[in-house]
């Protein structure tokens, strides 16, 4: 006879978490600030890469009671959590290499975009999962982003990736950092 622990763990559903967010106007540091769970945990559970028990989710719900909400996680028995992990590094293996992009960040655009949704190079960072830094530094062509960070920048802003890196490709001679 099995018997479970009291605490199932929760994986978030993907796109159902970010639309319920920002339904609300919410981000996911504004669930971290009001709840106590660090914004690190709570970017690891809506990226799928970490499981959230019941009493952590507690701590979101007693804020934010819209949260517990069966549409936006699925449930799993604790055992069965190396399963998952399993199944989706098999997935992530075949997945198209995260190469860097050939283009600059257009600085007029992203700041165009920031006005409009009254944002801040922190939020958007925050937003997106990345640091100011990176955001600087593809910008002003001192890096070329990966496909996965241009991206997580275009749904943090809810825009298609080519509008914010348009065509021409940046210099040959410019530096070029991994982010």
């Amino acid at each position: 006879m099995n018997t479970y622990p009291k605490e199932l763990l929760l994986i978030v559903s993907q796109p159902e978490f970010d639309n319920a967010l920002k339904e609300r106007g919410l981000a996911k540091a504004d669930l971290a600030r009001e709840s106590g769970v660090s914004k690190s945990f709570i970017n690891a559970f809506a990226a799928g890469k970490k499981p959230m028990t019941n009493s952590t989710m507690a701590k979101l719900v007693k804020k934010f009671k819209w949260l517990y909400s069966d549409s936006c996680y699925k449930i799993f028995y604790p055992e069965d959590w190396e399963q998952y992990r399993i199944q989706r590094k098999q997935a992530e293996a075949n997945r198209k290499p995260d190469l860097p992009l050939d283009r600059r960040l257009d600085k007029t655009v992203l700041m165009d975009i920031l006005t409009k949704k009254g944002w801040t190079l922190q939020d958007l960072a925050s937003e997106a999962g990345v640091t100011v830094q990176t955001i600087y530094n593809a910008c002003a062509g001192r890096a070329r982003p990966r496909l996965s960070t241009a991206q997580a920048i275009a749904n943090a802003l809810d825009v298609p990736i080519e509008k914010l890196f348009p065509d021409p490709p940046m210099c040959e001679g410019t530096r070029t950092v991994k982010t």
